[in-house]
């Protein structure tokens, strides 16, 4: 059986067991202390390791990319970028892992002796349904407990992040600036695209977790094959589904205001300090340069403005100033898009950063 084959057979294993434990939702009733269980027992394994991790995570995140803010006079922008690093991208995928080592490879173990040793056997001659029985607590489990595991996360590493700040003398932000900070730059869309991306690790886990012990088959053996295999196919989907999707709107050229320097696009979700690329879709506007990276300055939740930065070596400051926004002298012809990356931070040998300062 080659690869495609083994990874197709996969698929279509994960998805039947998926079908059939939606379906049993409606036993749910009958299961809810196994489903209290599971939830205590998942959070019992989970919390204190998760602490450690993203407290370790946002003291060092803050910690490197602290001192080199502060070569720039721009250190206290240092709480967006922990918040919007951690909600985004780090805490989600470290709690999938964190749940997938500690919780899955535990429920595959569990559920793969069962298998071996009749258990299960054992449960359908009393005609006991094992998804019913096995599966849907734990599943209903893990996709409750991870979203709170991934806001637990974000937390302490906030926390863990405004220490440091505060602590080192090179950064010497204080609480209040970091999470000033923080609270302008991230957005609630921003903790929605964490949580979305727990739920979607959450049903990855369980049901793979659950589907390669119903497969177990042999001796005693195969319970460790059967929690590697678990493991590995958990941190896969885990690894593919990490990436961040970049954000992108798009306006008529009637959204562009040649008076103002204004570009207007409704709920745009943008903040200020933000990369964005714009990319026009037909003739660019009288100022801006399709394929090009600008800085963001945000109006309003449906306007902003638009600028160019560059660092001045010799004294290391920003050349970016209010005043500098970029004149926009035609509207163009057709659609104007932007779509940006999640983070401030440029690196290029030294580094240069977005400040929407004065």
């Amino acid at each position: 059986m080659n690869n495609f084959t083994k990874v197709a057979i996969g698929i279509g294993e994960f998805l039947d067991l998926l079908w059939k434990t939606l379906k049993s939702i409606k036993s749910f009733s009958k299961n809810v202390d196994k489903f209290l269980f599971q939830v205590f027992d998942m959070g019992n394994r989970t919390l204190p390791v998760a602490a450690l991790i993203s407290l370790s995570i946002g003291s060092v995140l803050a910690l490197q990319t602290g001192i080199q803010l502060s070569g720039y006079g721009i250190e206290d922008k240092i709480g967006g970028i922990v918040g919007v690093s951690l909600c985004t991208e780090l805490a989600p995928v470290m709690a999938a892992i964190l749940m997938a080592g500690r919780v899955g490879s535990s429920i595959t173990a569990e559920i793969s002796s069962m298998k071996i040793y009749e258990e299960i056997s054992a449960l359908e001659t009393m005609k006991i349904d094992p998804v019913t029985y096995l599966v849907l607590p734990r599943f209903l489990a893990c996709l409750v407990t991870l979203p709170f595991l991934v806001i637990y996360m974000d937390l302490i590493g906030w926390l863990g992040g405004s220490l440091v700040s505060s602590m080192n003398q090179t950064i010497s932000v204080s609480f209040s600036s970091f999470y000033n900070d923080l609270s302008q730059v991230v957005s609630i869309s921003d903790i929605a695209v964490g949580l979305i991306k727990s739920l979607f690790f959450a049903v990855t886990i369980s049901i793979i977790s659950c589907s390669v012990g119903l497969l177990a088959s042999g001796g005693p053996r195969e319970i460790g094959s059967s929690v590697t295999k678990s493991v590995v196919a958990s941190f896969n989907i885990i690894s593919s589904g990490s990436g961040y999707q970049n954000k992108q709107t798009t306006t008529p050229s009637s959204g562009i205001n040649t008076s103002t320097d204004i570009i207007t696009i409704s709920d745009h979700g943008y903040n200020s300090g933000e990369i964005l690329k714009y990319t026009a879709e037909g003739t660019a506007a009288g100022g801006l340069t399709s394929g090009s990276e600008y800085y963001l300055t945000k109006i309003d939740d449906d306007s902003f403005k638009l600028s160019t930065v560059g660092v001045n070596t010799n004294d290391k400051s920003l050349n970016y100033r209010t005043e500098q926004f970029v004149d926009l002298t035609t509207i163009g012809v057709g659609t104007h898009s932007f779509n940006y990356q999640p983070i401030t931070v440029s690196v290029k040998g030294k580094v240069g950063i977005a400040s929407t300062a004065g």
